[in-house]
């Protein structure tokens, strides 16, 4: 899907999820994981597309996905997104795609996917996180997502 593709589909308010190449190819405080719904758009007029993804309805969902990549005072990458002076008051964020590159940094997801029941969104949560430690890379918000996922496992009797 190119820019234009995706500005066809504001109508129908589409939900994205946004991937690993977030974070190499846009300007954004989305990390991978987390999600959004598109808004608004504008066209520039030189070739860009303006973008506007309102993530309150998944706010809570993305912090578990936030990574430690902002800096402090000192210079340190040690903030969250949501902790630093960028996180957007009004949880709508705004970056900019040319019409015609290939956007390979979010995917569409479908109604059925944006209703999981919550045990079904920490399994995956957790499979997401066994992959990327496999594959070598640094998991997620672990100490958040964990305490997601007991949660959600304290709602059940733990078998002896």
């Amino acid at each position: 899907m190119n820019g234009r593709e995706l500005v066809d589909l504001i109508n129908k308010k589409p939900v994205v999820k946004f991937t690993e190449k977030v974070e190499s190819e846009i300007e954004c405080g989305f990390d991978d994981g987390m999600m959004a719904r598109l808004v608004d758009f504008r066209d520039d007029g030189s070739g860009c597309f303006e973008l506007k993804f309102d993530f309150s309805e998944f706010e809570q969902h993305n912090k578990r996905f936030e990574k430690i990549n902002w800096y402090d005072k000192q210079g340190n990458p040690s903030l969250r997104w949501s902790e630093t002076s960028f996180y957007p008051k009004n949880r709508i964020e705004t970056f900019y795609i040319d019409y015609d590159t290939e956007i390979n940094f979010l995917e569409i997801v479908t109604e059925e996917r944006i209703n999981d029941p919550e045990e079904i969104v920490a399994l995956r949560w957790v499979v997401d996180q066994f992959e990327k430690v496999l594959c070598g890379e640094k998991a997620g918000n672990v100490e958040e997502s964990l305490s997601f996922a007991h949660s959600v496992l304290n709602k059940y009797p733990q078998s002896k």
